[in-house]
């Protein structure tokens, strides 16, 4: 009775974490609990927590359902949660796997935050303001902001958060929303941006695109210098991070959404899992040109930073061949500022499996290229 207890404490807390790191693409693509991905994801959310970044929580720095179970998983009643109580619980839950991905499967798969939890999630110092529409007409056509509430004197640099999700699924307020209020923290403006999921890949990128439009046009709003914005994302998010570095006006992908005065492009990416080659795989008779959303198409040497990580076992959603050829050709055309790390025990979930060193290189990145 005591473990049945323990264990369906436990799937509450997983869940909760899962669904809060949804549009990292392989926790939300999974719904196995014994998949080792969701370790990893529990150990995301661990990471978030841990303000101080002393690697244990206390109960004040637990969130959500953790917080409500805390003393259960403490095993050995320090006050502490430290990795060894959180992965040893991950593997109990895997123990049980069948019957909690059926539980899963039962449960709405697809949780979003809402507001009143959002508004509840900004860390002391951070103003976040949600669902602001970047155009009109459509529901998706929506990104949360946040940043210092501090004022000053200089416009701030600003980091546009693109979710993944295959371009089909994923939303604004998944695991993207703990990086854009950690930024936020950090000096810069924020943003996690939603698009349209139920069209094709052409028009996710107009739409990214709509909107680093909207906060240039809005940068004096927000305090934010037009010419210091970054974008990151995982996976399809990544894509569409860097589609505005390396997409000019002339391919034709602007869209027509507002604010075509200003430009959609920013001054350095970060991409993990970054499908470099959309569409590498055509059904047969489908003759449709996908040139035009494939990073090759735009190599030049006037690229500005960029930053990857990748994992070599990826090979069905974004084939790390691809990726090494973009890179190699950037390389070869002059681009100066391309950095690639490659995982070789990794595939499509490499920045959280290798959330340690990848979180940090991801922030020292933004910080040498955007906030000097």
């Amino acid at each position: 009775m005591k473990s049945a207890l323990f264990f369906s404490i436990g799937f509450t807390l997983l869940y909760s974490t899962i669904a809060v790191a949804q549009n990292t693409e392989r926790a939300a693509n999974t719904t196995n609990p014994s998949d080792p991905n969701n370790n990893e994801t529990l150990m995301s959310r661990f990471l978030d927590m841990d303000k101080n970044g002393d690697q244990k929580l206390t109960i004040d720095e637990a969130q959500g359902q953790l917080k409500t179970t805390f003393n259960r998983v403490d095993a050995n009643k320090d006050g502490y949660l430290t990795r060894s109580e959180l992965r040893a619980l991950a593997g109990r839950l895997g123990a049980n796997g069948n019957r909690t991905a059926t539980a899963i499967q039962n449960t709405n798969p697809d949780p979003k935050m809402s507001t009143k939890e959002l508004l509840k999630l900004a860390p002391q110092g951070v103003t976040v303001v949600p669902d602001i529409a970047y155009r009109a007409g459509h529901e998706a056509w929506k990104l949360d902001l946040a940043m210092p509430t501090q004022t000053s004197d200089t416009p701030r640099p600003a980091i546009i958060y693109i979710h993944g999700g295959g371009w089909t699924k994923g939303d604004k307020r998944g695991q993207g929303i703990q990086t854009v209020l950690g930024y936020a923290t950090k000096g810069f403006v924020a943003l996690s941006v939603n698009y349209r999921l139920d069209a094709d890949k052409k028009a996710c990128v107009e739409d990214v695109k709509c909107a680093t439009r909207w906060l240039r046009a809005n940068a004096e709003k927000y305090n934010v210098d037009p010419e210091r914005i970054g974008a990151a994302g995982n996976s399809a998010g990544a894509h569409l991070a860097l589609m505005l570095a390396i997409c000019p006006p002339s391919a034709g992908l602007e869209g027509d959404g507002p604010y075509q005065q200003y430009s959609s492009g920013v001054q350095a990416v970060h991409g993990s899992s970054t499908p470099a080659k959309p569409n590498h795989r055509v059904r047969r008779g489908d003759n449709s040109d996908y040139s035009n959303i494939q990073a090759m198409t735009y190599v030049n040497a006037d690229t500005p930073p960029l930053y990857f990580i990748h994992g070599a076992e990826d090979a069905q959603k974004a084939p790390v061949q691809y990726l090494e050829e973009f890179v190699t050709a950037l390389k070869e055309a002059g681009a100066e500022d391309v950095t690639y790390k490659r995982y070789d025990d990794a595939g499509h979930g490499v920045y959280v499996q290798h959330i340690e060193e990848a979180r940090p290189a991801r922030e020292a990145f933004f910080v040498r290229t955007l906030m000097k």
